[in-house]
């Protein structure tokens, strides 16, 4: 496993994460009321943190810094 900070290069491996894991987690919503563009809007000017595993990733965890708050957390 490696940890390493975002990069635009993982943008569209963390959007897919994030769509799959919320539509799996909440499936009493209807499953086309998530949006792959949503993580964008989500973590919006957070430090974003992610883990792969066999060069995909795994995990990630968004941090928004002026309060020191874990936003997202999904591993």
């Amino acid at each position: 496993m490696e940890i390493k900070e975002f990069s635009a290069c993982n943008l569209e491996s963390l959007r897919k994460l994030y769509l799959d894991s919320r539509r799996d987690s909440f499936p009493w919503l209807k499953a086309d009321s998530f949006r792959i563009e949503d993580f964008d809007r989500d973590s919006q000017s957070e430090r974003i943190w992610l883990s792969e595993v066999l060069g995909n990733v795994a995990g990630f965890i968004s941090i928004w810094e002026p309060d020191n708050f874990i936003h997202h957390l999904y591993v």
